[in-house]
């Protein structure tokens, strides 16, 4: 089973995904990134735990990130039209 950051047992997910995305947001990050990189499932897991939550079923890891992506997304998306349109 692969660590979490803190490398316990209970930052321990088993099946991760390390896979990061890129969002639609902008983002000026010490690496030159222009766009916002949204978490792996790993990364959501762990703060997830950090932050109190029982996770019952670590199968609906993916599902909680892929909403978690797309209402960014929509929350910039509309950004982005109230810019044009004011601008």
């Amino acid at each position: 089973i692969p660590r979490g950051s803190s490398g316990n047992d209970s930052d321990a997910f088993a099946s991760p995904g390390g896979e990061k995305s890129k969002g639609c947001a902008p983002s000026h990050q010490p690496d030159g990134s222009s766009r916002w990189v949204y978490p792996s499932e790993q990364q959501l897991y762990n703060a997830m735990r950090r932050k109190g939550w029982d996770i019952q079923d670590e199968s609906t890891v993916p599902h909680v990130l892929r909403i978690h992506n797309a209402v960014n997304e929509r929350g910039w998306a509309e950004v982005r039209r109230w810019e044009k349109e004011l601008h």
